[in-house]
């Protein structure tokens, strides 16, 4: 993330037309050798305030929360704020009510928040910012690989019955026992974003079938999804969920391309919006 998130800043500090020097302040906990790295994007434009005692003290290697429960004396608040009126850029969103005009009262320098989260679009409206001119760029993509791993941790031990593995391990007893296999089972992905994308892939190399929602289609996107998994569908709703067309497209085993894509508001389409209709009356 913090590779994106330099590149973001000198993308930033060189669509500038005068030269000028920009504030950063760290809100969130963030290890030693990150803040090192951030300082040395260009060092005579950007400074970076970093100070960890304002920071709740963390559980884990990327903990961006901290502790529940951390809470900051009168002399550290007075620095925070003071900090947080001095910045152009915060890296993270401060924590407590600094929403709307509250924020903009706080922080009147401030032109860019980045975030530490992939999907932050309905905190911006909780937060009622969603109408401002603040740039709030995410860390969108950073978690797909480790979110994918997971989610084939999981499914491995529901398929593999790692609970009878265990069980037999405490009691000291080792039967032979038959599995079932991921391979020819079919794997529905609601929300086909970068981690969604991540786990298509997963999903091929142990030769499943992949099914995929999306809000919005494109040939495009159904075509990347399809050149990573063996067989991919997308149903595009709007958000009353109403269904306005269905994409798919297929590939044949080790084709890198995707074999047929069609785009459908014909018959399917008419049929899903009679079905909606059926259940919801609308």
């Amino acid at each position: 993330m913090l590779s994106t998130v330099i590149r973001k800043i000198r993308d930033w500090q060189g669509s500038k037309e005068e030269w000028q020097r920009n504030t950063i302040f760290i809100t969130s906990p963030l290890e030693p050798e990150h803040v090192e790295r951030l300082k040395a994007v260009d060092p005579e434009r950007v400074e970076v305030i970093y100070e960890p005692d304002l920071l709740p003290p963390v559980r884990y290697i990327g903990d961006h929360n901290g502790i529940a429960g951390f809470e900051l004396n009168e002399e550290q608040q007075a620095r925070w704020d003071a900090n947080v009126k001095r910045a152009d850029i915060l890296f993270d969103f401060p924590g407590g009510s600094l929403q709307g005009d509250l924020m903009a009262d706080a922080a009147p320098n401030l032109k860019w928040v980045q975030t530490t989260s992939a999907g932050v679009g309905q905190m911006i409206v909780r937060m009622g910012l969603q109408d401002s001119d603040l740039l709030v760029t995410t860390a969108s993509g950073v978690h797909a690989g480790p979110l994918a791993e997971y989610v084939f941790m999981v499914l491995l031990n529901q398929v593999k019955d790692m609970a009878l593995i265990r069980k037999g391990r405490e009691e000291r007893t080792w039967e032979r026992y038959c599995t079932d296999e991921l391979e020819g089972k079919t794997l529905a992905i609601v929300g086909a974003g970068k981690i969604g994308r991540r786990v298509a892939t997963i999903a091929g190399a142990f030769g499943m079938r992949t099914l995929a929602t999306a809000r919005t289609v494109t040939p495009d996107r159904a075509a990347e999804l399809a050149s990573t998994s063996s067989m991919v569908r997308i149903n595009s709703t709007r958000c009353s969920g109403r269904p306005t067309r269905s994409f798919s497209a297929c590939r044949t085993p080790g084709h890198r391309g995707h074999d047929r894509c069609r785009c459908d508001r014909g018959d399917e389409g008419r049929r899903d919006a009679g079905e909606h209709r059926a259940r919801t009356g609308r």
